[in-house]
């Protein structure tokens, strides 16, 4: 049995304040282009349609780490900039940012709108322009990896297809304990194409190369 979620799997970067997570490292920091801080709240996984995320996450922490996956949200008037921080410590690493997004009478879209080897202790920044959107999510991935050509088999699909597929939709199973993704990737014209694959959100994590945490924040609009 398949069930639509009602959720967007939101991510960015940030918070000002440190975390405590599955690497003990984590500090995250988001401000706007101003300087003024933006600060970083739980999401609310009160309703049954949250459960699959609950479920996920649960059974991340407990593979890995207590902390390992954060389930955020953030508030933002349309038009702010938004700046995301985070000291990177344990090296070398890729940070990737991946974006959820569903424009009004468009398809939702996942893309990869930003990845990037550190060799060394540095800051990583992204920016994100706030937009009036039906759904946009930030999800974001630290893997520790030995050098800039190593990438993982998301990353190798999504250049593939211009970094940009087609999220149709989410499913779960019959008691609600499994988050499933319904993807379409694009043809040479960057058309969508008829065959729908889906995937489960642990096999999603288990293709990432040693996985350091996951944050997921939803952005909402002011």
């Amino acid at each position: 049995m398949r069930r639509c979620i009602r959720w967007a799997f939101v991510l960015l970067v940030l918070t000002p304040i440190a975390v405590d997570a599955a690497d003990s490292s984590v500090t995250v920091k988001m401000t706007t282009s101003e300087g003024l801080l933006v600060p970083l709240l739980p999401e609310d996984l009160s309703g049954m349609s949250s459960r699959p995320l609950v479920k996920t996450r649960d059974v991340l922490d407990k593979k890995f780490a207590k902390g390992f996956f954060y389930l955020n949200r953030v508030k933002a008037k349309v038009g702010t900039e938004l700046v995301g921080e985070y000291e990177v410590v344990t090296v070398p690493c890729r940070l990737t940012v991946y974006e959820i997004s569903k424009r009004p009478g468009s398809s939702r879209e996942l893309r990869v709108v930003a990845t990037g080897y550190h060799a060394k202790p540095e800051k990583a920044v992204f920016r994100k322009t706030v937009e009036k959107l039906e759904e946009n999510v930030f999800f974001v991935t630290a893997e520790k990896i030995a050098s800039a050509d190593d990438l993982n088999s998301h990353l190798r699909y999504m250049q593939e297809q211009g970094n940009a597929i087609v999220l149709k939709g989410y499913g779960t199973n019959w008691n609600l304990s499994a988050l499933k993704l319904e993807m379409a990737g694009k043809d040479a014209k960057q058309k969508e194409k008829d065959d729908v694959f889906e995937k489960d959100a642990l096999w999603l994590v288990d293709q990432l190369k040693n996985p350091l945490w996951l944050m997921s924040i939803r952005l909402e609009t002011e």
